[in-house]
């Protein structure tokens, strides 16, 4: 009975391994991650976030900010960071690493969405930045060739992008779903 404990122990140790080094690793390791692969997920991509027309990929480090949780969640291949602008807490950020392709594959960020409008003034026109009252949850999921497998995987990610802003207050969301090589 101890050999087949021992057997049980090490089979356990031994096809749990990648899981186990994947939770050591720091926060700031896949924050890094996470500033490289923003520009080549997101590409030009702009939306109306906390200002009009910004970048996804400077809006989603913007709103992580510098106070990012010190142990990212892992589960499976995955590793999840998130965090808050600085000096506007309310606006925040979640993003899901697949630690194993070494990008990201999921984001979330909440958000006032705010946009420009243009009025006609006295002799000329005026530009106006005006923000919603309440916070929206934007939400970006990375899909592959795999239909199948991007469903599975699909899941999974919305479901924890969505424990995470449960504890958080928003309104409404948008997701998105990204196509990606």
């Amino acid at each position: 009975m101890k050999m087949m404990n021992g057997v049980f122990l090490s089979l356990t140790c031994l096809f749990s391994s990648p899981v186990l080094a994947a939770t050591s690793v720091p926060a700031d390791e896949i924050l890094e991650l996470v500033r490289q692969d923003a520009k080549p997920a997101f590409g030009e991509m702009k939306e109306d976030i906390y200002l009009p027309d910004v970048k996804i990929s400077s809006a989603l480090l913007e709103l992580l900010g510098p106070s990012i949780n010190e142990s990212p969640e892992a589960f499976g291949n995955y590793m999840m960071i998130y965090g808050c602008r600085v000096q506007s807490c309310t606006e925040k950020a979640a993003v899901i690493v697949d630690f194993e392709k070494k990008r990201i594959a999921a984001a979330g960020l909440i958000n006032f969405h705010c946009k420009k409008s243009t009025e006609k003034g006295e002799n000329r026109l005026k530009s106006r930045v005006s923000c919603e009252k309440s916070p929206i949850l934007n939400t970006y999921l990375f899909t592959g060739k795999n239909k199948t497998q991007d469903d599975n995987n699909s899941d999974l990610l919305l479901s924890k992008i969505h424990q995470w802003a449960t504890t958080h207050s928003y309104e409404r969301e948008v997701l998105k779903k990204i196509s990606r090589k």
